[in-house]
């Protein structure tokens, strides 16, 4: 998993030309269900909750973030500090830090997001073309 500019984004615009993404690589043979990821607000500093859905093995998904530009214009997708959520083939849920770290997932109200200080962002993932920039760059990255 890792947070990087996406410059093929739909989003893009001639004032916006890179847009920030979330990606996630499933490197495993077994599917990864329910995937989510958490990262932190650029302007007010709160958790987003992004639905990535199902990454089948082998596969990377992503989501674009709306957020708007940054205003420091140094301001790097990294800075967004994510950590990926799901389920494996058994049920078991999991999670992985921004450093790799693989762990059982402490569980709702347990792993620092709650919808009082937090935002959900709900809807379909799109694959990652191979070969494009963004599957896999300087952002922070990590594997299911």
């Amino acid at each position: 998993m890792w947070a990087e500019w996406n410059v093929d984004s739909p989003e893009a615009t001639f004032d916006n030309p890179e847009i920030p993404a979330l990606y996630v690589a499933n490197t495993s043979d077994a599917a990864v269900y329910q995937v989510f990821v958490d990262c932190y607000d650029t302007h007010d500093g709160d958790r987003v909750r992004v639905d990535i859905g199902q990454v089948p093995p082998g596969q990377t998904r992503h989501r674009d973030l709306l957020i708007g530009p940054p205003e420091d214009e140094r301001w790097d997708p990294s800075y967004l500090m994510p950590r990926v959520f799901f389920r494996d083939a058994d049920g078991r849920w999991w999670m992985r830090d921004l450093l790799g770290r693989l762990r059982e997932d402490p569980g709702a109200g347990n792993d620092g997001f709650t919808l009082e200080r937090g935002r959900l962002e709900l809807g379909l993932a799109r694959p990652s073309r191979s070969g494009s920039r963004s599957t896999g760059g300087s952002g922070s990255r990590s594997r299911t």
